[in-house]
């Protein structure tokens, strides 16, 4: 049993390519793109590389909930079985299909995990469904069965919570389990973060965070709340964010898992 925890200081860029944050329509694909800079990046309790970390992303939403899309990210392993061709890239190609029923939310996708230009073969593919209510509690579980490439499988449970307060701040945190078959490892993880969007910037200084940036989507993660109108009235917000724009309702929703 462990625990994996780390400081960092993370600055995330969002590339639009689609229309602007918030106001995506569902009846429209939508294409998005995202940087991620990071003083380190961590996954679920272990070290990917605890040195800067620059990770690119893009994303590509159907109105039918469909999506696939691409990412990529530097990494500095400690340990590696050969030092020769070691792994500098990790790559994550992806596709799901995610739902919404009034409050409650869903996601399942995909994912093949790639190393490229490596000595041995680390690959391997991944299965993963979340789980959330009210845009603010949510479970995650992913699934390989040949994680790295190697013989064991692995499984990482995840429960997350999101709370949003003023001026485009939130607060976050999550618990997770990571587990490898055959006693090979057994961590246990947590973090604690809070967030702050600026235009299209996000500031973001946490503890023990796994980086999944989603920015310049149809902004379904803050949907129910910064994006309501009626939510922004109940918290004395509405004479701050402006008049409304008649467009229809926003309903698309997304949770990526990294």
């Amino acid at each position: 049993m462990g625990t994996g925890h780390c400081i960092r200081l993370l600055l995330a860029l969002a590339a639009c390519t689609a229309a602007p944050l918030a106001f995506a329509q569902q009846s429209a694909p939508n294409l998005n793109g995202y940087v991620t800079l990071a003083t380190a990046y961590w996954k679920r309790g272990l070290a990917q590389n605890e040195g800067p970390s620059a990770q690119l992303g893009i994303d590509f939403e159907h109105q039918t909930g469909f999506y696939v899309g691409a990412w990529a990210a530097n990494v500095d392993f400690a340990r590696e079985y050969n030092w020769r061709r070691p792994r500098h890239l990790e790559a994550d190609i992806y596709l799901g299909f995610h739902k919404r029923q009034e409050q409650w939310s869903w996601n399942v996708g995909f994912g093949h995990y790639l190393y490229p230009d490596t000595a041995i073969d680390y690959d391997y593919n991944e299965l993963s469904a979340t789980f959330g209510f009210r845009d603010r509690l949510f479970y995650t579980a992913a699934y390989s069965d040949s994680y790295y490439g190697g013989r064991h499988s692995a499984l990482n449970q995840e429960a997350s919570l999101a709370f949003p307060l003023r001026g485009n701040v939130e607060i976050g945190g999550a618990v997770g389990k990571f587990t490898i078959g055959g006693g090979v490892l057994d961590v246990t993880y947590w973090n604690i973060g809070v967030s702050k969007l600026v235009r299209r910037v996000a500031l973001e200084l946490g503890r023990g965070h796994t980086i999944v940036t989603v920015l310049c989507d149809g902004g379904a993660k803050y949907q129910s709340r910064l994006f309501n109108r009626d939510w922004l009235e109940q918290k004395g917000l509405a004479a701050h964010a402006g008049a409304p724009i008649p467009r229809p309702p926003i309903t698309l929703e997304k949770a990526l898992v990294a």
